[in-house]
């Protein structure tokens, strides 16, 4: 979040309704329709899957279907009453990356790298971009979606200065 603010300072995040999850989530899809590019085999559509009940989640499914992406959400615990229509596994899997990604940053920060788990060890063999958001994300994303600066900030660039 202290990067998000940050990046509002810049670019009007906020006033244009981009939510943190909307260049995360965006970023994800922009990801794997890159890599769909770049396999030239794989020619089905994706189906992006969120969890349901994500907050903003309304503001990422209007932006994905605003550019064609078909985005759809659901429960990160199925109701039991309720028949499953659709697998839980890749909910599941993100979640488990996630987590052990998360519990690798601050170990590197206390321990240093040398404390990878044996379950991340196993997942990094197969191909990935596992990343964490950055202001040049950010800005890349303001940049795609056709977000301009803020004008102080071109100005600062520009060399003027208010007097």
């Amino acid at each position: 979040m202290d990067l998000y603010d940050v990046a509002n300072e810049y670019f009007p995040l906020k006033e244009k309704r981009v939510v943190p999850l909307l260049p995360c989530g965006g970023g994800c899809i922009s990801k794997a329709l890159h890599w769909r590019r770049n396999k030239q085999r794989i020619e089905e559509p994706i189906l992006f899957y969120f969890e349901e009940d994500e907050k903003d989640w309304g503001i990422l499914k209007q932006w994905a279907n605003d550019h064609g992406y078909p985005c759809e959400s659901g429960p990160k615990v199925p109701d039991p009453s309720k028949p499953l229509d659709f697998p839980l596994t890749p909910l599941q899997a993100a979640d488990f990356v996630a987590w052990e990604q998360r519990k690798l940053y601050d170990d590197a920060v206390i321990n240093g790298l040398n404390r990878i788990r044996h379950s991340l060890k196993g997942l990094m063999t197969i191909p990935h971009h596992w990343d964490s958001f950055e202001i040049r994300d950010f800005t890349n994303f303001a940049i795609a979606n056709n977000l301009d600066p803020r004008k102080q900030w071109l100005d600062k660039l520009n060399g003027k200065t208010d007097k």
